[in-house]
């Protein structure tokens, strides 16, 4: 069994807090645009790529990250898997979970409150496409 489970997206706080938050139970699958924009850390244009964001822990006791990842998730997938290798860790012990395809390339400008509206609607869309990976990977 996983005991940390990692979703990741190019900002960190957009589909992978989403994830996050439908994997917890915190949020449903035909959520409100109010309930998302209403997440901790929603496109936080504060977050720091590279760094972990823990969301909670889930009803099996398993810890649920966020991690900002630009847009490289194959190496940070091959990262994690050799620094488990290196430590002699069990493979089994994180589960990275990438939602990258749930991100849309102007969410760089989610600074703008016009675009994080736009974004907000668009990942409302997705709700149930982003509960369904997270459903497959838990």
């Amino acid at each position: 069994m996983f005991m940390n489970i990692i979703y990741l997206c190019p900002s960190g706080n957009y589909a992978s807090l989403v994830a996050a938050n439908i994997h917890l139970n915190k949020l449903k699958n035909n959520a409100t645009i109010k309930e998302v924009e209403q997440l901790p850390y929603y496109l936080d244009i504060n977050s720091t790529k590279g760094q972990f964001y823990f969301i909670g822990l889930d009803n099996k006791k398993r810890s649920v990250y966020t991690l900002a990842i630009e847009t490289h998730p194959s190496i940070i997938t091959k990262t994690a898997e050799d620094l488990m290798k290196i430590s002699q860790k069990n493979d089994k012990e994180i589960k990275l979970v990438d939602v990258s395809p749930f991100t849309p390339k102007y969410i760089k400008l989610r600074k703008s409150p016009f675009f994080k509206k736009i974004l907000t609607k668009h990942i409302s869309k997705m709700l149930l496409e982003i509960d369904r990976l997270v459903q497959n990977n838990t």
